[in-house]
């Protein structure tokens, strides 16, 4: 391969490939349609909180309520943890298929917390590398995708619809994970008219033991000649099409099933098939033709889902509803198949498991100022509820949480290609089955380079 360097964007033919990437991409090297490229961001973040709740992820998870060491107390934060590097090859042999391999990491991994196992300095300033993305992608001229890897969950048509927040995504209420897939997508039109997409996926078993993949199904509709400028806070500012997105995920969990006198002394087991749904849109309010004359455009995006089993897309999510036993007659000297928190519960003294159910929405709106201040501003809405945690612990589990809130303001400024700085405000809540309440107030200053 040739050793030319390039500080150009990338052509159509990685452009056509180019879903996914976080930043602005370049392209190495060149020979023989082949095509090396490099992608990410050093992202600095200063992040102040009211409460001890967070780290710098937000997510789903519960805020540390007022009269608690956590509640009472504040946090500020200095990370570089969400800086991210992407490489990857791709193809255009002619014969009718592009290609495409690509791996993303970040610094977000897998951590104790602090002061169990892992010092402050070393956390922040000595962070794990995690795999964002790991996958190959092929796409025909005729309008078949396919992808194999780690990529976003077709449930949602991620990452297309996800508010645009300095903070660290996801928000409570936003659907977002990336995951191990085998994945189809077939498009009718082309880009730049009315085009029609649907797609199917089988990915990671949210429980391995339940010997079944997710199976994640989805239809979509654009408008390709009627766009509005958005983007998400580390990428390029793009002519977004009007999109109407519908998505469903089904997944199998598996228990232990009681004998007929109430003990669990045989292997046996049951399996609950868990489900949801899905609707995304996003609206030109104000329109425009082309990315490079974003000036006077406002966008709205929004999401709502709803259905049972599906707290893994949604960060942080658990209830505090622990999926064993819950003080119920639940199996304890059973070995229990593994399965993460906040997918299941026991109801006060039954042996069979009930499902958690969810319910999600999330709105935003994203306005770009006129053309040549290279500014935007993005605020919304998102939240995560639950009508059934508080039947699923101890009576007594004043812990268990039944809804999560956020609310979010943001202002963006590129003062070039490669730099950007942004400043946020965020509101969270969250309410506990007992009704009470506890609320955290965030501001976060973040800047980018984008290579």
């Amino acid at each position: 391969m040739s050793t030319k360097i390039y500080a150009t964007s990338l052509t159509a033919a990685a452009l056509a490939l180019g879903a996914g990437h976080a930043g602005a991409t370049t392209v190495l090297a060149e020979k023989d349609n082949v095509q090396a490229i490099f992608t990410g961001f050093a992202e600095f973040d200063v992040i102040h909180d009211s409460t001890r709740s967070l780290k710098e992820v937000e997510g789903n998870g519960p805020i540390a309520k007022k009269g608690s060491y956590e509640g009472d107390n504040g946090r500020t934060q200095f990370s570089v943890r969400n800086s991210r590097l992407g490489f990857g090859l791709l193809t255009n042999r002619g014969n009718g298929w592009k290609g495409k391999g690509y791996i993303e990491l970040d610094l977000l991994g897998y951590e104790p917390e602090v002061n169990a196992g892992v010092s402050e300095a070393g956390y922040y300033q000595n962070p794990t590398v995690r795999v964002r993305h790991a996958y190959l992608q092929a796409e025909s001229n005729d309008g078949w995708n396919l992808i194999a890897g780690q990529y976003w969950s077709l449930f949602g048509w991620q990452s297309d619809f996800v508010p645009s927040t300095v903070g660290y995504a996801p928000i409570p209420g936003v659907l977002y994970e990336r995951t191990p897939q085998a994945t189809v997508l077939k498009t009718w039109g082309a880009s730049d008219d009315a085009n029609f997409t649907a797609g199917l996926s089988l990915s990671r078993p949210i429980q391995r033991e339940s010997a079944a993949p997710n199976v994640d199904a989805g239809l979509r509709f654009r408008l390709g000649n009627y766009r509005a400028a958005y983007t998400s806070t580390s990428g390029d500012v793009k002519a977004e099409p009007l999109s109407i997105a519908l998505s469903g995920t089904s997944r199998q969990i598996t228990r232990p099933k009681a004998d007929a006198d109430g003990t669990y002394a045989k292997h046996k087991e049951k399996s609950k098939q868990a489900s949801a749904f899905a609707v995304d849109v996003m609206i030109p309010l104000v329109s425009i033709s082309k990315a490079d004359d974003a000036g006077n455009s406002l966008a709205l995006q929004a999401e709502f889902t709803k259905g049972t089993g599906y707290a893994d897309e949604l960060s942080g999510w658990t209830g505090n509803v622990a999926g064993v036993a819950n003080g119920s007659a639940a199996p304890a000297a059973v070995n229990l198949p593994n399965l993460d928190s906040g997918f299941v519960g026991y109801k006060a003294g039954a042996s069979d498991f009930t499902l958690v159910h969810l319910q999600t929405w999330n709105s935003s709106l994203q306005y770009h100022l006129p053309t040549g201040m290279d500014s935007w501003v993005t605020a919304g809405f998102a939240e995560t509820w639950s009508d059934n945690v508080a039947d699923l612990g101890a009576a007594a589990g004043k812990t268990l949480y039944t809804r999560s809130q956020a609310a979010f303001g943001n202002v963006l400024h590129d003062f070039s290609k490669e730099i950007r700085a942004g400043l946020e405000y965020n509101w969270a809540r969250t309410r506990y089955v007992d009704n009470s309440h506890a609320q955290n107030a965030r501001v976060q200053v973040s800047t980018w380079y984008r290579f």
